[in-house]
């Protein structure tokens, strides 16, 4: 039977996409993933893609109770509260919007939440930036990220509030990954 199959992702499947998505709602169904290893194989995913400088996107149950009540719960907000602070690119609502009730407010909550959080990373690490980890193989992407390093020290450094990168050559999204508060 086709669902009886295991699929293990290697890193080598990370480093040729363009990123990689973590549908925790998947690995938690049946006997694929026990659930209480799912914030764990979460955390790994979202270190490997930083590591590699790949965006990760955190996706799937992260207010499921939105689908059908108003309110959140606790631990829906240290769940999302957690996916800011391992710094996922992205948070993605999926049934909450698609069927949930309250759509409007579960993406309202969403956002309150993860910007409440990361306003509490730049004020509690203020001057630490996300380096860049040096995995490109040509000189000049080399150079790219070195730029964007020094970017982002400088753009904390001066406490400015937005950083702004024209450059028709730079590889999509490489300045963001470094996170300058």
């Amino acid at each position: 039977m086709i669902s009886d199959i295991a699929v293990l992702a290697k890193i080598e499947i990370i480093r040729a996409s363009d990123g990689a998505m973590v549908a925790r709602g998947d690995m938690g169904m049946g006997a694929q993933v026990p659930l209480e290893q799912v914030p764990s194989i979460q955390q790994k995913v979202v270190q490997l893609c930083r590591q590699l400088n790949k965006p990760v996107i955190v996706a799937s149950q992260l207010l499921e109770s939105m689908i059908e009540y108003p309110t959140l719960t606790r631990a829906e907000v240290a769940d999302v509260s957690e996916a800011v602070r391992q710094h996922a690119d992205a948070l993605m609502l999926s049934g909450e919007s698609a069927m949930g009730r309250y759509p409007e407010k579960a993406l309202s909550v969403l956002r309150s939440v993860s910007l409440r959080i990361e306003k509490w990373w730049r004020e509690e690490k203020r001057h630490e930036t996300l380096e860049l980890q040096g995995v490109s193989s040509s000189f000049s992407d080399k150079i790219s990220e070195e730029i964007c390093n020094s970017t982002a020290k400088m753009a904390n450094g001066l406490g400015a509030d937005a950083v702004f990168c024209f450059h028709e050559d730079w590889p999509h999204g490489l300045p963001a990954l470094t996170m300058p508060s």
